[in-house]
């Protein structure tokens, strides 16, 4: 194995898939998670599929102290954020969870590597911070204007880790993700649904009779069928955008932003269709309002992430819902 790195919410959705991309880049990874929200499972399955035992510390990472000691234990050469609520709509209803999970966390994480010694840190943000403007896609030199608790916590956490590569001199790469989807191609891991908000996984629910029909949030947007237009990029593609990141991260000085995502919307209603399609089964799609908080339109542009990383996304929309199928019909079969 090679270097070692800390990966916070390595026992989420995309933390589990992350792990599997850095061990099979030849990382030595150590997780750390509070188990809130992620799964051991999801680590058990992480390491089946790489054919290792991934260590993990149960840890709040707003417990300073303790993040601080596993830092100092674990020695790494390098932290991988993860960590943090996803929610829009139960960020709007408790805004305090999200500033608690996805601020205050960072913050303390920050000053943990900071008393640690540790001064590279790769972190997961969201291409919600741009907020909602007519557009053909985002690019990191735009204006933020988050629309949302939980785009404004991702945007908290990206100024916490630039204040402290600020007063330390550490290298911190921000990687503003779209609309992750999708599983691992041996379906062996996937999002869990039964706690997704995320629109694939409310397919797959809906295929397997957990939902009697799947609402589109929208249907008067400006766009070419009325309904939101979304960058699915697929959770391996994320993963390996992370690891390009971390390979690269001396020479980053300071904060630096990429756009993780393929360049490509997809509407809300086509992403449907093609679920349709691959499935051979209808979906039961009723219109309704508009959901606060939504951008109607949100494409990355990846000129920066392909020029500085040699980052490219690796999966078109077909490949994301096979995948996510694959997964679903396993996961049915094996209880995850």
């Amino acid at each position: 194995m090679g270097r070692r790195v800390l990966l916070t919410g390595g026992a989420g959705y995309i933390g589990s898939h992350v792990a599997v991309a850095l061990v099979d880049a030849g990382f030595d990874v150590v997780i750390l998670d509070n188990l809130s929200r992620g799964r051991l499972e999801a680590i058990e399955r992480a390491g089946r599929i790489v054919g290792v035992d991934i260590p993990l510390h149960v840890v709040d990472l707003c417990d300073t102290d303790a993040v601080t000691d596993v830092l100092k234990t674990v020695d790494p050469y390098a932290v991988i954020h993860v960590a943090a609520y996803k929610s829009v709509s139960e960020s709007v209803a408790h805004p305090e969870r999200y500033e608690r999970n996805n601020v205050q966390a960072t913050d303390s994480l920050a000053t943990a590597m900071e008393r640690a010694g540790v001064s590279r840190v790769v972190y997961a943000s969201t291409g919600s911070v741009y907020g909602d403007r007519t557009c053909d896609a985002f690019h990191e030199t735009d204006p933020t204007d988050p629309i949302n608790p939980y785009a404004s916590t991702k945007l908290g956490g990206e100024d916490s880790l630039g204040n402290f590569a600020g007063r330390t001199s550490a290298h911190v790469a921000c990687m503003r993700f779209f609309n992750v989807v999708g599983a691992h191609p041996s379906a062996e891991l996937g999002e869990f649904g039964d706690e997704s908000t995320n629109l694939l996984p409310i397919l797959m629910d809906q295929l397997n009779g957990k939902r009697d029909s799947v609402t589109i949030f929208g249907t008067d947007w400006d766009t070419v069928d009325g309904t939101c237009i979304r960058d699915y990029v697929h959770v391996c593609d994320i993963a390996s955008a992370l690891v390009a990141a971390l390979v690269h991260i001396d020479s980053i000085d300071g904060k630096r932003l990429f756009n993780v995502g393929t360049g490509i919307g997809t509407s809300v209603r086509a992403l449907i269709h093609a679920v349709q399609d691959a499935a051979g089964a209808p979906i039961n799609a009723i219109d309704g309002p508009r959901r606060e908080g939504d951008p109607g339109v949100s494409v990355a542009g990846v000129a920066r992430i392909t020029g500085e990383l040699g980052w490219v996304a690796a999966h078109d929309v077909a490949s994301m819902v096979q995948t996510a199928l694959a997964w679903n019909e396993r996961s049915a079969v094996t209880p995850a």
